[in-house]
């Protein structure tokens, strides 16, 4: 895991609660794209400590829907107009 000053995180990161709302997926669809390594993530946290806050690269989400052709994805086929 990558860790960065808060500094550096701006608008291009999301908190995983705004990923959420930003592409409309669950929660725990969400995390298997984070451990695939789909969505780029960071942690922020104090040395030596467990607990954080992750940010989701809004990018990297960007990039994979852009990526995906109809009817591919978890299970959900799309239509285009």
């Amino acid at each position: 895991m990558l860790t960065v000053a808060a500094s550096e995180v701006g608008s291009e990161w999301l908190t995983i609660e705004q990923a959420i709302d930003f592409c409309n997926l669950g929660k725990s669809t969400l995390y298997k794209h984070l451990a695939a390594g789909t969505f780029k993530s960071v942690s922020l946290r104090r040395p030596g400590t467990i607990r954080g806050r992750r940010y989701v690269s809004r990018a990297s989400i960007l990039a994979h829907l852009d990526g995906l052709t109809p009817g591919e994805g978890f299970g959900y086929a799309t239509t285009t107009p």
